[in-house]
């Protein structure tokens, strides 16, 4: 039996109580009883109502605090991710993911995205208040890492804010996608490699109009690309890139 010793109603005896349960206890002679919750070890003498328990060994229970929140389960892929709901989110759900680096740009600033074998998914690694979780530099594209986290809401869809990050080798960069225009303005191929045909119809510093069947888009691009992007205006090119 489990509870705790006391004083019983008659002189020099004790008691075993659980609750509102109780019970008349003897003990053999020897040190004093642990005070709090104990188990007992014995058997039951008497009948009916004048039941007593003869008590033969007797130690602390340990008794531990049932969880506050279940154990939220750990999310392997991107897509378990993206299906989380703002609240949902908000709880901090472990992630482990391992996937392709799809965007890096420079103005993600301590995030990029990493797309797994169901899709892309925003991953924040750092900021200037905190100490990046990197071994040494930011992912690049193509490059194969595996990522530990918790998530959380982000600004259009749920991310992953990483706690841990190895970078395993060059990986193999995912079959793009080739959305429609309505695809592409519903926000759904958030964080996802798709593919465009169009017309370069003008270049600035750091993007193109890009004119294709449904109408036109803007495109951002690394600066470095500024002279090939020049080169094709007019011309009918095929982009791959993420959406974001």
């Amino acid at each position: 039996l489990t509870g705790q010793i006391r004083t019983g109603p008659a002189p020099g005896q004790q008691e075993l109580a659980e609750g509102t349960n109780t019970i008349p206890l003897t003990m053999s002679l020897g040190p004093a009883p642990p005070a709090g919750n104990v188990e007992v070890v014995g058997f039951l003498q008497g009948q009916e109502t004048n039941r007593v328990f003869q008590c033969g060994f007797v130690r602390p229970l340990e008794v531990v605090p049932p969880s506050s929140a279940p154990q939220l389960p750990t999310l392997t892929t991107a897509e378990q991710v993206h299906r989380l709901t703002r609240k949902e989110s908000e709880k901090g759900y472990p992630a482990r993911i391992r996937g392709v680096i799809t965007c890096d740009a420079p103005e993600l600033y301590y995030g990029s995205v990493i797309q797994d074998q169901t899709r892309g998914i925003y991953l924040f690694w750092g900021n200037p208040n905190q100490p990046q979780v990197l071994p040494n530099r930011r992912p690049r594209f193509g490059e194969y890492w595996e990522i530990e986290g918790t998530t959380a809401p982000g600004g259009f869809a749920p991310t992953v804010q990483a706690q841990s990050m190895t970078c395993l080798g060059e990986g193999q960069l995912p079959e793009p996608l080739n959305p429609s225009w309505d695809q592409l303005l519903s926000g759904g191929l958030d964080t996802q490699l798709v593919q465009i045909q169009g017309i370069i119809t003008g270049v600035e510093t750091n993007g193109v109009t890009f004119l294709t069947h449904g109408g036109k888009i803007r495109i951002d691009f690394d600066p470095a690309l500024a002279r090939e992007m020049r080169r094709h205006v007019n011309s009918l090119v095929r982009l791959r890139g993420c959406v974001l």
